[in-house]
């Protein structure tokens, strides 16, 4: 009776789980016959049986290069309910200076966070680092020990904490790269440098870019880092998103000897380096490069690499608007909205009205621009509607196609 009792909860849970998961061809393939289909997975997991299916690789080369290894859809039903049964716990217990994949926060909150630190006169030296090959690194017993200790303080059964650890223990110990699926072009897997590829990575070491449980795992790992810092440092201003940290202070040397000390931390407890070329000790008036952003005492700017990128995206939607081509408009343009999205964190108001200039005189009167201010809401139409709330000036573009439809529609009604 009991294990049919556990067993209906871990199905509901699945497929609650299921639903969270992202709309794939995959969803797609195994959607009809989803119960049957969970019923299954709950008996492997139960049972300790449960082993992952073939990864699939691929390479995305923005901003930068970066080697993706993409779990199957069965296996991100059981990322999101390991993520769903552990993450309520720690989320309460991680600390406030920790800024990645963490509801309520982001790189946005990080940035704005930074900004507000700065208005303050008395800091005049920051600190930048950054962890090399931080993923490529993470040790698995340490990771393992880690969540062995944190499984052991949440308030579930122990049936569900055994399981729990049965199910990090193979997703954590899983080689990605066999059997692996590669997908796009075969070159690109070139442009990855060997120490940043999981193929090259030594036995025993790193996660894979792509899981779900990679992100959360990585908190829990730098969580150790974080307590260190605040409780044994004393750093009152530490801020860190993934593997990006800025430490500020008023004086140089202190900001040295809190680097020495988290470099030599790091090594010892959680087996990892400080990246040599990306640290950094300046004067805050020169500005923080962080999170694509450079964020000064007076205002905040949105980085060249971003603006290029921005450039490049427009430039491909214009030539998808001359084209003809539907598909590759709402595709690009989405991604040209995204980058106004970015903008609005940012005092970009001239910069978003020239990037609009330049659609404008390219595409002619198929587009316009709405600007809001304050907390009003803007709808921002590509086929659809979208929309956006922010404390900034926001700019979107819009297709008029579909308000040309409508009112056709009412003309003929």
């Amino acid at each position: 009776y009991t294990f049919n009792v556990f067993k209906e909860q871990l199905v509901c849970e699945l497929l609650h789980s299921a639903k969270k998961t992202k709309f794939t061809h995959q969803k797609k393939c195994y959607y009809l016959n989803l119960d049957s289909y969970i019923e299954e997975l709950s008996e492997q997991i139960i049972e300790k049986k449960y082993v992952l299916f073939p990864y699939t690789c691929f390479v995305v080369e923005e901003p930068v290069p970066r080697e993706i290894l993409a779990p199957h859809f069965r296996d991100r039903i059981v990322h999101r309910w390991l993520v769903d049964k552990m993450d309520p716990y720690l989320e309460g217990r991680f600390l406030s200076c920790s800024y990645a994949n963490r509801k309520g926060k982001g790189h946005h909150a990080a940035t704005q966070q930074l900004y507000h630190w700065l208005n303050n006169s008395a800091l005049q030296w920051y600190l930048k680092m950054d962890i090399a090959s931080f993923f490529n690194s993470i040790d698995h017993t340490i990771l393992l020990s880690l969540l062995d200790r944190w499984i052991s303080r949440l308030g579930n059964s122990e049936k569900e904490k055994e399981i729990l650890r049965h199910l990090c223990t193979v997703i954590v110990r899983h080689n990605p790269t066999e059997h692996c699926i590669f997908t796009g072009d075969e070159k690109k897997p070139l442009l990855i440098p060997k120490h940043k590829s999981y193929f090259h990575n030594p036995k025993g070491v790193g996660l894979p870019l792509g899981n779900l449980t990679s992100q959360f795992f990585a908190n829990i790992y730098l969580h150790e880092l974080d307590w260190y810092v605040k409780h044994r440092l004393g750093v009152r201003y530490y801020i860190r998103y993934a593997d990006d940290m800025v430490l500020l202070c008023k004086e140089k040397d202190l900001l040295k000897d809190w680097r020495d000390r988290i470099e030599e931390f790091l090594w010892e407890r959680l087996r990892l380096h400080l990246h040599p070329q990306k640290q950094r000790i300046q004067r805050v008036k020169y500005g923080i490069d962080f999170l694509g952003y450079y964020v000064k005492p007076t205002h905040i700017l949105v980085r060249r690499r971003v603006v290029h990128q921005s450039k490049q995206k427009i430039e491909r939607w214009v030539k998808g608007m001359r084209s003809g081509d539907k598909v590759e408009q709402r595709r690009t343009l989405s991604s040209v909205n995204a980058y106004y999205g970015i903008f609005r964190w940012a005092d970009a108001y001239r910069l978003g009205l020239r990037l609009f200039e330049k659609i404008k005189k390219a595409v002619g009167k198929k587009v316009e621009m709405n600007v809001r201010a304050g907390k009003m809401k803007v709808n921002i139409r590509s086929y659809g509607y979208r929309d956006y709330r922010s404390k900034r000036q926001i700019w979107g573009v819009r297709d008029e196609y579909p308000s040309i439809q409508r009112s056709n529609a009412k003309t003929r009604e």
